[in-house]
């Protein structure tokens, strides 16, 4: 996947968790951060109590 501009794409890590779990990480590669949060606001609202963690992953 490339960047919209021909860059390459940008990866976060996306890690929900909820209480006394684990929690659920992906690795997604995206354009923009923005896209990145999108995905975790979707996931999160499978979960009435979570917490969110975004990183970038530097290549």
């Amino acid at each position: 996947m490339n960047h919209p501009d021909n860059r390459p794409a940008l990866q976060f890590e996306i890690t929900v968790r909820t209480a006394g779990d684990s929690g659920v990480t992906v690795v997604a590669a995206v354009a923009y951060k923005t896209d990145a949060k999108a995905i975790a606001r979707s996931i999160a609202q499978r979960y009435s109590a979570c917490t969110v963690t975004i990183r970038e992953v530097k290549s």
